[in-house]
């Protein structure tokens, strides 16, 4: 079952350790996330995937609706490569829906994937649905 362990005005962190997965779901009040709050979040974020070792995570960020600064993707993305997450296997982001939220993200995505080439071992996949998201991770919607 599904149990909240951390939650903020931008983001809740929930976890299953039945089923070995682990979600953060944006708010929809990140259109008044800051970018030293959003990498707060972020290092949140990073420590319960370090402290729970899931095999799959979702990133829910449908409401996600702050551009990320270049150099906010560039330290995402050194964090990430500095923090390796050898347990997950799959993880699965829904993208925002506003436009720039969305192309934002993606670059943020892109950023991640380019600093772990011959770290990664988790297939990471990009969904405009939770439903097929939540299918594609193996876990039930219900």
């Amino acid at each position: 079952m599904l149990e909240k362990i951390y939650q903020s005005e931008f983001v809740i962190i929930s976890v299953d350790d039945n089923k070995s997965f682990t979600m953060m779901t944006w708010t929809k009040d990140t259109y008044d996330l800051e970018d030293h709050a959003y990498r707060k979040e972020i290092l949140n974020w990073i420590e319960v995937l370090k402290k729970n070792q899931p095999r799959y995570a979702l990133d829910d960020a449908r409401l996600f609706s702050m551009p990320i600064a270049p150099e906010t993707q560039e330290w995402v993305a050194t964090i990430n490569s500095k923090n390796r997450f050898e347990t997950i296997e799959k993880y699965a982001i829904v993208m925002p829906k506003d436009y720039i939220s969305n192309l934002s993200t993606n670059q943020n995505i892109e950023e991640i994937i380019t600093h772990q080439v011959e770290k990664t071992i988790a297939a990471i996949q990009q969904f405009d649905s939770m439903e097929v998201a939540m299918d594609w991770l193996g876990m039930d919607t219900a």
